[in-house]
């Protein structure tokens, strides 16, 4: 960790990964087992890249999304964690910075945002609208300051009635009709829910630059009280 060198650090991930795969083999000689103890790992790693990403530390987040890519596991699950982490602003370009040595100062709230509605395009592209809607949802809510980025029990909840309540925050009744019919229409006809989850993630993209976070709003109160 502490070498001059990149090209050593680059092995982090792959050492790292030989050394949990061992002991999870060890753990089992069931290869059924295995495959779900693999799962809880990635979980686990997941986890470990939330909260690393909280405390905007880069570098554990790049090493856990390259351990990822090595997990023994069904392509699909190693797809999924490759998509989300890829779309993250905060280890964009990290092997540049490490090679260079520059050192970025990355807001963890807006960086946060614009991972949520890249997500949101993605999920879109591969027309999966309830994916889109939420990543949209959650970029509009972290925006608000009513979302926060850890720990995870503290996310809002994506049903009508939360929805509603936040759509009011916004004042834009247009939000909440795009989102139920996105939903309603997700099971029935994919491609006619994506253009409302598309109405609806244009629709929050256009709002997020004229919001106040709640915080802030609340911190100009009390000191005006004070």
């Amino acid at each position: 960790m502490d070498t001059n060198d990149p090209e050593i650090f680059y092995q982090v991930p792959q050492i790292r990964y030989e050394f949990a795969e061992k002991k999870l083999k060890e753990a089992t000689q069931n290869k059924e087992e295995l495959h779900s103890i693999m799962r809880g790992y990635l979980s686990t790693l997941t986890t470990v890249y939330s909260y690393s990403r909280w405390k905007n530390d880069r570098v554990t987040c790049w090493i856990v999304s390259e351990i990822i890519k090595l997990c023994d596991i069904e392509s699909e699950s190693i797809a999924f964690y490759t998509d989300l982490f890829d779309c993250d602003p905060l280890i964009e370009g990290f092997q540049d910075d490490l090679v260079t040595g520059k050192k970025r100062e990355i807001n963890i709230k807006d960086s946060y945002i614009q991972w949520e509605l890249r997500l949101a395009d993605k999920y879109l592209q591969q027309t999966k609208a309830l994916g889109a809607t939420q990543a949209a949802y959650d970029a509009l809510t972290a925006k608000l300051g009513i979302h926060a980025l850890w720990p995870p029990t503290k996310v809002l909840p994506f049903d009508i009635k939360t929805v509603e309540k936040v759509v009011n925050l916004v004042n834009d009744s247009e939000l909440l009709r795009f989102y139920s019919t996105a939903l309603s229409l997700d099971a029935i006809d994919p491609a006619k829910a994506c253009y409302y989850a598309n109405l609806f993630i244009e629709k929050v993209k256009k709002i997020l630059p004229e919001i106040t976070p709640i915080e802030q709003e609340l911190k100009k109160q009390a000191a005006y009280i004070t």
